[in-house]
């Protein structure tokens, strides 16, 4: 016969979460995040989405078809973080990144002349760090990726997206060891540009090869040591904003499937997405200011819309004008070649005193396939 349970009640002991917290070595944990704050651009891309900018701590992304202005958001990026004061990192692995463009934008660095010819010869600041592909491969081209270790002679003569991610990881090893005391605000151009150390070493070209690399190198960074930096107890706050081109799978019943070169590894861990143009053309228009047979391509606009919002939920859709000094509202194009009047007569080796503004259709078909 079974034995009938006591009805002595137990001994009520008492809880006490801080020691528990104490034994599982969080010791004064702090939960609560900073403040939200944003890197600026300018007004023009308020006007169109209802944001300041980018958020800190957070990585965002600006995706869409070639010619829709997508780098400018990089040097809205980079121009408004150096005005906060953060240390910045272009990875400029599309070879396109345009310092002039940059300077415009609002971007500082000191240029090295050429005292006798004139000629720019590079581009110094103690706020930034560039690293564009061949950068890349003269720290890791010997970095065997499968190994985790470092040889002799180089594997590959090519970058690759594990080499975005440990430079990455490097230089956030670098700010927790306390070797770099700054804020950091990393930027990429592009996603897709490049594939990865598998496809590298094997001299093949496999876009699943690539979205695995991805997924898998970039997580813990996407996921933790971005998201981590806005915890109120982290000395620093750091954040990442990404560019990506962007294709179309067709589908046999209704609209194209919209996908992102080089794979959706990025997808699901950036916190804003801003997608730039239309879903199957690039639906944008040049903006050129004309005169006597003379014209000059000064931006293009195009509709910019908030498709992914995980940080404060607004998700607004616009039209903006990408231009060589940032942003612009495309209401404010006629006051912009106004006030640019100089900047546009020596692009084009005149003296006009005025312009007239035309809008022209990208000629190019915009649908793209993998």
């Amino acid at each position: 016969m079974a034995k009938k349970p006591s009805k002595n009640p137990l001994e009520k002991k008492e809880f006490n979460n801080k020691s528990l917290k104490e034994s599982l070595g969080l010791g004064e944990q702090t939960v609560k995040d900073k403040e939200l704050s944003w890197i600026p651009f300018k007004k023009g891309f308020h006007d169109a989405v209802g944001l300041p900018g980018v958020p800190r701590g957070y990585t965002s992304q600006f995706r869409g078809f070639s010619d829709v202005g997508k780098s400018t958001s990089i040097y809205e990026t980079i121009a408004g973080a150096q005005k906060l004061g953060d240390y910045i990192v272009i990875f400029d692995t599309e070879g396109s990144f345009n310092w002039e463009h940059a300077k415009l934008v609002g971007f500082k660095f000191k240029e090295i002349v050429d005292e006798e010819t004139g000629e720019v010869l590079d581009y110094e600041g103690d706020d930034f760090l560039y690293m564009g592909g061949i950068d890349l491969l003269n720290m890791y081209a010997n970095f065997d990726y499968k190994a985790g270790k470092m040889l002799s002679k180089p594997l590959r003569f090519i970058p690759v997206v594990e080499d975005i991610a440990r430079a990455m990881n490097e230089i956030l090893d670098k700010q927790s060891r306390g070797e770099l005391q700054r804020n950091i605000t990393f930027v990429w151009d592009s996603i897709g540009s490049i594939g990865c150390y598998e496809g590298a070493v094997s001299n093949t070209n496999n876009n699943q090869w690539t979205a695995g690399a991805l997924k898998r190198n970039f997580e813990s960074i996407l996921n933790f040591r971005i998201p981590a930096s806005r915890r109120e107890d982290f000395p620093f706050i750091n954040t990442f904003v990404t560019v990506q081109k962007i294709w179309l799978k067709p589908n046999q019943v209704g609209q194209p499937t919209v996908m992102h070169n080089g794979g959706e590894g990025f997808k699901y861990g950036v916190r804003l997405i801003f997608h730039m143009g239309g879903m199957t053309t690039s639906s944008a228009k040049k903006l050129k200011a004309t005169n006597s047979g003379k014209d000059f391509q000064f931006g293009v606009t195009t509709d910019i819309k908030c498709i992914k919002n995980h940080v404060n939920g607004i998700e607004m859709m616009g039209s903006i004008s990408s231009t060589p000094h940032g942003f612009l509202n495309p209401e404010e194009k006629n006051q912009y070649v106004k006030d640019n009047n100089d900047f546009i007569n020596s692009k084009l080796g005149t003296n006009f005193s005025d312009f007239d503004i035309e809008e022209d259709d990208f000629d190019s078909d915009a649908y793209e396939k993998n």
